[in-house]
């Protein structure tokens, strides 16, 4: 049970909704096979679960490039920890503590900013 749980909470959005869509497929065609007094239809099972999976892929792909287009955005608004300098991470924790004033300050920037 927990590896079932595991493994779905691990799913990205797309993969979930793509696993839900087969499901209701599922579901559809059981309760489809079920039939009137004809009995079963084949065709009805064939194309309740067809229409499902092209649903899920076709919400997948929306909740994908959603997921991703916010990544993307994400990635650009916030800066990595890759792109920080050390140096004027210092810089800015000394102005804040005040152990220097802001003409300091603006003189060390310009400094670092011209190594």
């Amino acid at each position: 049970m927990s590896e079932l749980r595991s493994f779905l909470f691990n799913l990205s959005t797309a993969e979930a909704t793509l696993l839900f869509c087969t499901a209701m497929g599922v579901v559809t065609a059981l309760v489809g096979s079920v039939g009137g007094s004809r009995g079963p239809d084949p065709l009805l099972i064939v194309s309740a679960v067809a229409i499902w999976i092209i649903l899920g892929i076709i919400f997948g792909g929306v909740a994908w490039f959603v997921d991703t287009l916010s990544l993307w955005r994400t990635s650009l608004t916030v800066p990595s920890t890759v792109e920080r300098d050390p140096a004027l991470e210092a810089l800015r924790e000394r102005y804040a503590r005040g152990e220097i004033d802001e003409n300091q300050f603006e003189t060390m920037l310009r400094r670092l900013k011209e190594v």
